[in-house]
């Protein structure tokens, strides 16, 4: 077998897919040169090709030691190599694991995690049908088997069909199971064909043709001008044209945009060896719209102390972790800044965590500001094109410091001396959407460690964790305790929306109290910012008369309305429908929308206060790329004096002229029934407050509830997190929360009710543990029971750290459990379990 006679190089690989082990493959001798660990190979696996990660490379001399596991007559061969370079080493790879064991992925999710999507080379189900046929078959067909034909409706709009679009569609339709069984049963009557398809990365390396003039002195350029003159004027267009460019050349679409000349003149001129035409690696930028002068700033007593006291750890190239808990408007990102100007120093490299997309463009005009093209950045709004440049520029060691949200945290940099974590407490650092569902803050700090780096976390109002371990001296603590350029912390004042109904003091969702205030900010040309976070205009419309609610056909939720496209959408799966004119009930006409979202808030106040200019900022307006930038350059040039939104606002906006800040409900968050729910509360009204007076202007803030005794509340008016947190640990103790106790969830969801109910059911008889370290609620449907299309059961493992405090015995009755239920118990049919350790929320 050829390749497989005398095999130089074995390599092992993982994939990204739900399993432990990994893979052998032998190397075909083209590919020997660039097998090595840290790139991505393409290899067939059972039916298909997929892209796996080369973790170990095996040469001839140590095949003796591997062939007792395996044998090289069952062995294939890689089909292809996709990287000219590693991008993991070692020590990332030491760090990958980690993650793989404590979140339970497997290896091959989490270096899938670290590489830019849209990358890879797989193979795709493809199914190919005759619509003629399938109009037939649904003719034919009893109208009682809905999802069928809804199935072949969707199957009769096209010949061919990606499996996973054909999914999608469905999906919106409310139907996830028995796809297979309806497209096998098709394929055995001859309606539709089915096959796997080898599909090429959807993102590549983009280049350019560079066109460049022959090698001629001036008179022979002059001769050759001469000649072709009377021919062909646009060839000596394009001649001239570049012997007057620099180095004597240019982009082939520029020169032909300046000459008007076509590509098959430029080919002329190449096959008579006049010019040279080559290809050249084109990098797309990503560049950051917002601006912002750069400032001149001097260090306080306060920040200068913080510097050196962290920069001591820098210098001794020692691992530690300090928690900086800073006022807002404290100066926390100048030493943030100093920090990194240190490692820099030092021949080091940074990685520089935010929460979301949000936060990014002030910090990244700032950080770029100072550190000018030594600074890369990866987020979701870039391009996939940005994105997979901006990462192989980061591989090639082109930045020296990395700046995006939790996923930034696999930046493949090398020798990193520090890692900030930006707003630490931040829920949105917390992977929830595919595996490994894994922490940002935490994965810093072990990365930190890997590393040997110093991590830095931040925040105003620190997760009730951090703090505690601080307290402990697990972490270093920091305080600043005051703002920076003499700013004192704002006026909060609570506004009891009982009394203000009482009085008749209410229009639409706002107190007279609360308008007085807004306008009298703008009266005196300052600025506002309003939080409200929910958007939507109503988030439930209901029938007085008979009661109908309108509710989601995938999720246990209401519709939230839109007024903007007169529909109901579904916050969690995007299910969305028309607005209705009448009751489908009781066919009443009086229908109703309660509640508040931002649409209806911006909407109330055009009407209330004429002529303000209100820039909204949520889900629904900042979809396309740069539009956090503009908005917030346009708020920043006066072009709007109230910025409204969503729990964006509240986070890191940093604007001189913002003296009021408002709260349309503190409600939002804090009935939420979860353990979370009061230090969210506090956090995000901590957060938004802290927008306020960050200069030398006096900062207000007005909270509207209806709960003004709560004691979050009341901590928040009083600036007081300390007082929030020794009360808030005491609650947490008596309720068996973190970071007294360890949690793990284990969800199972199915579109299957039953199914689901008696995965979780069986898996809970594998739970084997001592009731002294470990606690179990359910098996139970989750607060939230339904999510596009899902049913959902959960699990809650509490473990005792009194007892277990690295959580070890937590993870190895786990394991133990899910060894045993996939061992002992006949898969359940459609039924996902999902391990969630740590988790930030339990609904």
């Amino acid at each position: 077998m050829k390749g497989k006679q005398s095999p130089k190089k074995l390599v092992e690989l993982v994939f990204a897919i739900p399993t432990e082990r990994s893979f052998y493959y032998l190397v075909p001798d083209e590919l020997l040169d660039l097998a090595q660990v840290g790139v991505r190979a393409v290899a067939p696996i059972g039916k298909r090709i997929l892209t796996g990660f080369i973790i170990n490379v095996i040469d001839e001399k140590e095949f003796s030691k591997e062939l007792e596991k395996i044998s090289l007559k069952e062995l294939k061969e890689i089909e292809d190599i996709l990287d000219p370079i590693p991008f993991f080493d070692e020590k990332f790879l030491n760090f990958a694991r980690w993650i793989a064991d404590y979140y339970f992925s497997s290896l091959g999710e989490v270096l899938e995690a670290a590489v830019p999507a849209g990358t890879d080379v797989e193979t795709k189900k493809i199914i190919v049908v005759d619509p003629n046929y399938i109009f037939e078959e649904i003719r034919n067909t009893d109208p009682s088997r809905t999802n069928y034909l809804k199935l072949l409706r969707i199957l009769s709009e096209k010949e061919e069909h990606s499996f996973s679009e054909l999914k999608k569609k469905l999906k919106k339709e409310g139907i996830q199971s028995n796809i297979n069984y309806y497209l096998s049963k098709l394929e055995k009557k001859g309606l539709a064909s089915i096959f796997l398809e080898k599909r090429k990365p959807i993102v590549k390396v983009k280049k350019e043709k560079v066109v460049e003039l022959g090698d001629l002195s001036f008179e022979e350029f002059s001769e050759l001008v001469s000649k072709l003159e009377k021919r062909s004027i646009k060839q000596v267009n394009v001649l001239v044209t570049l012997f007057a460019a620099k180095d004597k050349k240019m982009r082939q679409s520029e020169l032909i945009a300046k000459t008007k000349a076509s590509s098959q003149v430029i080919k002329a001129l190449a096959k008579k060896k006049f010019i040279k035409i080559t290809e050249v690696e084109v990098k797309r930028e990503y560049v950051e719209l917002y601006q912002e002068e750069k400032k001149e700033i001097k260090l306080t007593e306060d920040q200068e102390k913080a510097i050196n006291i962290i920069s001591k750890s820098i210098d001794e190239n020692k691992f530690d972790i300090f928690l900086i808990h800073g006022v807002t408007a404290s100066g926390k990102t100048q030493i943030y800044l100093e920090l990194i100007d240190n490692v820099l120093k030092q021949g080091k490299t940074a990685l520089y965590l935010v929460p979301e997309i949000a936060l990014t463009p002030q910090i990244i005009r700032r950080i770029k500001n100072r550190f000018g093209d030594l600074v890369g950045v990866l987020h979701s709004k870039l391009s996939p094109g940005e994105r997979f440049d901006e990462w192989r520029s980061v591989i090639k060691q082109d930045y020296k410091i990395v700046i995006g949200p939790r996923s930034a945290v696999f930046a493949p940099l090398k020798n990193i001396g520090l890692i900030v974590v930006d707003e630490e407490h931040d829920s949105s650092y917390k992977q929830s959407e595919n595996a490994p569902y894994y922490h940002g803050r935490d994965t810093a700090i072990m990365r930190g460690k890997v590393e040997n780096a110093v991590v830095v976390l931040g925040s105003a109002t620190p997760s009730l964790e951090s703090y505690f371990n601080a307290m402990s001296g697990k972490y270093k603590l920091i305080e600043l305790k005051k703002r920076i350029d003499d700013a004192v912390m704002p006026v909060i004042n609570l506004i009891d929306l009982r009394k203000e109904k009482e009085d008749n003091r209410m229009i639409g969702s706002f107190s007279q109290t609360m308008i007085d205030k807004i306008k009298r900010t703008l009266e005196k040309n300052e600025k506002v910012i309003i939080l409200q976070n929910r958007r939507g205009f109503a988030t439930y419309v209901i029938c007085p008369d008979c009661g109908y609610t309108e509710l989601c056909k995938n999720c246990s939720v209401t519709l939230t309305y839109h007024l903007i496209k007169k529909e109901y959408v579904c916050h969690y799966c995007n299910y969305s429908k028309k607005e209705l004119s009448a009751c489908p009930v009781c066919g009443s006409l009086e229908i109703k929308y309660k509640g508040i979202g931002t649409q209806r808030v911006e909407d109330e106040l055009e009407q209330i206060i004429p002529g303000s200019r209100i820039a909204r900022m949520d889900l629904d307006t900042t979809q396309r790329k740069y539009s956090f930038s503009k908005i917030l350059n346009d708020f920043g040039e006066g072009k709007y004096n109230i910025l409204l939104g969503t729990q964006m606002v509240a986070k890191g906006l940093d604007f001189p002229d913002v003296t009021f800040v408002g709260v349309v409900s503190a409600e939002s968050t804090m009935l939420i029934p979860d353990f979370r729910s009061a230090e969210k509360t506090f956090q995000l009204l901590s957060q938004v407050a802290g927008r306020a007076g960050r200069s030398k202007l006096q900062g207000e803030v007005a909270i509207q509830t209806y709960r003004p005794e709560s004691y979050t509340l009341q901590f928040v008016q009083q600036n007081d997190y300390y007082g929030f947190y020794q009360r808030e640990i005491i609650e947490r103790e008596e309720a068996k929360y973190p970071p007294f106790y360890k949690l793990a969830l284990v969800e199972f969801k199915s579109a299957n009710i039953t199914q689901v109910k008696r995965a979780a059911t069986e898996f809970h008889k594998f739970l084997k543990y001592d009731k002294k370290i470990i606690e179990v609620l359910g098996p139970a449907p989750a607060y939230l029971a339904k999510l596009s299309g899902r049913y959902r059961w959960h699990i809650i493992i509490k473990s005792n750290r009194a007892y277990d405090p690295n959580g070890n015995y937590l993870h190895n009755i786990l394991k133990q459990a899910i060894n045993e239920y996939q061992e002992k118990v006949k898969k359940v049919s459609n039924v996902k379990m999902i391990v969630d350790i740590d988790p930030v929320s339990t609904i």
